[in-house]
């Protein structure tokens, strides 16, 4: 990305809300930087790589001023899917939720989500806030609805080019909803899931990867192993990198009691590319070596490994 400025706009930048430093915290923790604009400042995305507008600002002093942006464009405010034209009315509310129904956690907006299927997004319960299917363009990708009815979307997106809600006009960037995090309580009470969709759809709405420069810092690399084979004992893992970075190393001994699979996890600083060599030994003999390229978030296989789970 050419920038990792993300301009958050809240109704006063002189005086946030308790929730627009809530926001304005899981923005920085990811690594990146944060500027400020109050709902009431001209538009303010040029150069930004992403746009946050908090649940915190007047939707009519907003207005239409982020519709026609190019950067990716996250909304949480209730009242301005209408004026977004990402509906074709402002998103009612369902009282009393605190899940949502994931769809499909292959979307890129639910990255690291292991399965589809119910969410919990608020240690609470909360007033969460949908379009219903019938609002929507057409055009939209549905990510998640309420617990309580499918037809009640929480959070959709559109790729740039979708049509917009007064086509034929189109998106000129990325955008996305979230409709648990469109109250207070869904910001100040939100989950590990409901901070983990606020990640992925921010990233995506920078054109991905889905991996913030505080990930790129630092992650780790997990390997399973099938070592069920009794010819070797144990494994031995080297780790190099270009550029430069401390190697890793270490040994992985077959467990008698439970041989059939073994996990080595080791950390490594992410977005370098790692040559991971696998040496099987016997008796402290090498036996057999596996070669492949990793980094913190994904693997390339160089040879298919034999013993490769």
């Amino acid at each position: 990305m050419a920038a990792e400025d993300v301009l958050l706009v809240v109704a006063d930048k002189a005086s946030l809300t308790t929730e627009d430093i809530v926001v304005q915290g899981w923005i920085t923790a990811m690594g990146f930087t944060d500027t400020l604009a109050s709902d009431e400042d001209a538009d303010a995305s040029s150069g930004m790589a992403a746009v946050v507008i908090a649940e915190s600002v007047v939707s009519g002093t907003v207005g239409t001023k982020y519709r026609d942006v190019t950067p990716g464009v996250m909304v949480l405010e209730s009242l301005l899917t209408g004026e977004m034209e990402m509906a074709s009315v402002d998103a009612s509310f369902d009282t009393a939720i605190d899940e949502v129904d994931l769809i499909a956690n292959t979307d890129p907006v639910a990255y690291g989500f292991t399965s589809s299927g119910l969410k919990t997004v608020n240690t609470g319960t909360i007033s969460m806030h949908y379009n219903l299917d019938s609002q929507l363009p057409g055009d939209e990708v549905r990510v998640a609805d309420t617990e309580t009815n499918a037809t009640h979307n929480v959070l959709w997106t559109f790729e740039t080019g979708d049509t917009r809600d007064d086509g034929p006009a189109t998106f000129d960037g990325r955008r996305a909803f979230i409709g648990f995090l469109s109250s207070t309580d869904g910001v100040s009470n939100a989950s590990a899931d409901a901070r983990r969709f606020f990640e992925a759809a921010l990233l995506w709405l920078m054109g991905g990867p889905q991996i913030s420069p505080a990930a790129r810092r630092a992650g780790s690399i997990r390997v399973n192993l099938d070592v069920s084979d009794e010819r070797s004992d144990e494994v031995e893992f080297h780790a190099s990198t270009t550029p430069s970075f401390t190697p890793s190393a270490g040994t992985l001994r077959v467990d008698g009691q439970n041989p059939n699979l073994a996990t080595i996890t080791w950390k490594v600083q992410g977005g370098i590319e790692y040559e991971v060599v696998l040496l099987y030994k016997k008796n402290g003999d090498s036996i057999e070596s596996d070669r492949f390229l990793a980094t913190a978030f994904h693997r390339r296989l160089l040879r298919k490994p034999a013993r490769w789970s």
